[in-house]
């Protein structure tokens, strides 16, 4: 009867959820971009954009981990395509929100004027790229339309969401593992 309750214990779905194992893994990521971000800030780093292309390497570290996680740890070493998305997006989901909040912050509190230091920089490498005069004024008005605080947050979580979602369909496809056991029909 032992071994009996053994092999159901073994076979019942994991105790933790995909989103509450997500939600681990994207305040984990979030924390990450966070630290970064202000490292970045603090070494005069922040406007260099090969510098933040590192987040998206976060991004995929933090999808990557929390599918492993799930898969090896949570759910008996499977986790379906549609299971390891789902991981991915909900990480995704997460750090958005979780930038979307500081992005909020830092601009409000810790470097007001960095808004404005994006718009002069943007609006020096269209100089430098031969844009006329009148060309320029246009795209100004046009960012600083973009540049607002709640849009700024929306397309943050937007595209976090976005990239998170395109970052989960390639990973996923590597990452999972189908249970093809006799046992795994019946659950």
């Amino acid at each position: 009867m032992e071994n009996i309750n053994e092999m159901t214990n073994q076979n019942e779905s994991p105790k933790v959820s995909v989103f509450m194992n997500a939600l681990k893994y994207g305040l984990y990521t979030g924390v990450a971009f966070i630290l970064v971000s202000l490292l970045l800030f603090a070494l005069d780093l922040d406007t260099n954009s090969w510098l933040n292309t590192l987040t998206y390497v976060i991004l995929i570290v933090g999808i990557i981990l929390a599918t492993l996680y799930y898969r090896n740890k949570l759910n008996g070493g499977y986790i379906s395509y549609g299971k390891a998305v789902l991981t991915g997006f909900y990480v995704s989901i997460i750090v958005g929100v979780i930038m979307a909040i500081y992005i909020w912050i830092f601009f409000s509190y810790i470097n007001p004027d960095g808004l404005r230091e994006m718009m002069d920089i943007a609006e020096q490498k269209w100089a430098e790229a031969g844009l006329s005069d009148e060309m320029i004024d246009q795209q100004m008005k046009m960012s600083s339309k973009f540049m607002q605080m709640p849009l700024l947050n929306i397309f943050t979580l937007g595209g976090m969401a976005f990239w998170g979602t395109i970052i989960s369909l390639i990973t996923s496809a590597f990452l999972k593992k189908q249970d093809d056991s006799f046992n795994s029909t019946f659950k």
